[in-house]
């Protein structure tokens, strides 16, 4: 029986021992609430795109650096036009007009050329009577030059002081060489010339000035034949 009263009495001790060392081997938690009252990224995130909460900033730059767009949803209806406008060809119409010169002279400056748009519904109809413009045959035309003789898609223009010819092609308006060898020459003015060479030798006159004429001949070859005194009285077929 004592024993047994030893035994108690020795856990009793042990007990209080260990009642008081458990502080200092574990020292005490800190309570902490379960409940996180931070933001989570999702409703950062959503404060951050909400309308009501942006703010206007201040951006400062040089002049020419800033383009501003009022209407986003015009751009791809803008960029289609712009496409249509660079793929569709643009021909120019042209007047002319004479301005007198102040001394009293009665010379006149070059003429001054007003373009125009040839209107959509016209275009069909046009074809290579208006030549490309910026090229040497609208030039030409717009100096006053005239087709003068023409064959196919090449042309003879005849300038304002009936002494320039000029050759090109239509439908690039490119100039040519075609014809100046025979133009540049002087006329045949044998007697008689151009009766004899239209008559006997089945020439046809294509175009003429008002002192020679343009002769073309079967084989296909030209001759630049002055006028006798007789045939100056008959008409003159130049388009000039």
């Amino acid at each position: 029986m004592p024993k047994t009263q030893n035994v108690i009495i020795a856990f009793l001790v042990l007990g209080l021992i260990y009642a008081e060392l458990l502080p200092i081997v574990n020292p005490p938690v800190q309570a902490f609430t379960l409940l996180d009252n931070s933001p989570t990224q999702s409703e950062l995130l959503l404060a951050f795109l909400d309308p009501n909460n942006k703010q206007e900033v201040a951006v400062t730059a040089s002049p020419g650096t800033v383009i501003f767009i009022d209407k986003t949803s015009e751009i791809p209806n803008k960029l289609v036009d712009i496409a249509s406008n660079l793929t569709t060809t643009l021909n120019v119409g042209y007047t002319t007009s004479i301005i007198p010169l102040p001394d009293g002279s009665g010379q006149t400056p070059p003429a001054a050329i007003i373009y125009k748009p040839i209107p959509v519904e016209d275009q069909p109809f046009i074809g290579d009577v208006i030549p490309k413009s910026n090229t040497p045959l609208f030039d030409a035309y717009a100096e006053g030059g005239r087709a003068w003789y023409q064959e196919g898609d090449k042309v003879v223009v005849i300038f304002p002081d009936t002494q320039a010819f000029h050759s090109f092609q239509k439908s690039t308006g490119q100039e040519t060489d075609w014809l100046q060898d025979r133009l540049n020459y002087a006329p045949i003015d044998s007697p008689g010339a151009l009766e004899n060479y239209t008559t006997n030798y089945h020439g046809e006159i294509v175009a003429e000035t008002s002192t020679w004429a343009l002769v073309k001949f079967p084989s296909g070859g030209f001759l630049k034949i002055a006028k006798s005194t007789a045939s100056l009285d008959r008409p003159f077929l130049t388009q000039q």
